[in-house]
C-alpha cells in the first residue's frame, strides 16, 4: 500500500499536484439549527442493502467539494485513510466533517468513508483548547479504513463540512461542555488550499501487479 497524499485545490479540483502558488480559501457558513443530516435512524441491515446516494448533500451551500478528473484507469483503496485539513473558524468550538465518495460516470455519489474531529480537541481528547477566532489550524481527521475499488471513468471527491447529523451530535459552536449546551452560534468556517496550508487526504493505494 502507497499512502498518497490527495491535495485541496481551488476551483474545487482534487489532485495529486501538491499546491506551489498562493490559492484562495473556501469558505462555508455552519449553522447548528440546519446541520447537515444524514441520519442513522434507519434500519442497519437496509443500510447495508443498497448504495446511499449522497449527491444532495453535496449541494448544500454548507458543504464544499473537491472533485478529481475522471480516472483514467482503475484504483483499488485498501488501508487507512487520513486527512490533514488547514482550517479556520470564527467560533471558539466547531467540528469539521470529511467524506471520502466515489463518483459515478451517471453522477450518482457513494460514500466510500468519513471522519470528523471537534477542533478543541485536537491536541487532546480529554483537555479542550479553545480557537482563536481566525486562526488557521491543522487538523488530523481520521477516516477509519476501506477496500474499495474505483473504477476508470469515475472521479474521487472529498466533501468538507461541520456536521453530519444524527450520526454525530452536532456541535453548537459556543464552548460549551458536551450535553449541557442552551444556545447555538453560527460559525463561519474557511478551508485554506495553498503552498503555506497544503490540506490533503491521504489515500492508501495498492499499486497494480
Amino acid at each position: 500500500m502507497r499512502a498518497t497524499p490527495f491535495y485541496l485545490r481551488a476551483g474545487n479540483a482534487l489532485t495529486v499536484d501538491e499546491p506551489t502558488d498562493p490559492e484562495e480559501e473556501d469558505r462555508f457558513v455552519y449553522d447548528p439549527r440546519d446541520p447537515v443530516t444524514q441520519t442513522v435512524g434507519r434500519n442497519c441491515w437496509a443500510l447495508c442493502s443498497e448504495l446511499e446516494d449522497r449527491r444532495s448533500l453535496d449541494a448544500r451551500p454548507d458543504v464544499v467539494t473537491y472533485t478529481t478528473a475522471p480516472l483514467t484507469e482503475d484504483i483499488e483503496l485498501t488501508g487507512p485513510i487520513r486527512t490533514m485539513l488547514y482550517a479556520a473558524s470564527s467560533a471558539i468550538d466547531t467540528d469539521f466533517t470529511v467524506a471520502l465518495s466515489d463518483v459515478f460516470e451517471d453522477g450518482t455519489v457513494n460514500q466510500i468513508q468519513d471522519g470528523i474531529i471537534r477542533a478543541v480537541y485536537r491536541n487532546d481528547a480529554y483537555r479542550p483548547d479553545y480557537l482563536v477566532r481566525g486562526e488557521v489550524y491543522a487538523l488530523t481527521i481520521d477516516m477509519a479504513a476501506t477496500s474499495y475499488l474505483v473504477r476508470a471513468g469515475h472521479r474521487l471527491r472529498v466533501s468538507v463540512s461541520s456536521s453530519c447529523f444524527d450520526r454525530y451530535d452536532r456541535n453548537p459552536n459556543t464552548g460549551e461542555p458536551f450535553g449541557r449546551a442552551m444556545t447555538f452560534k453560527v460559525a463561519h468556517q474557511a478551508i485554506h488550499h495553498s503552498k503555506t496550508y497544503p490540506s490533503h487526504i491521504l489515500l492508501p493505494i495498492i499499486p497494480e501487479g
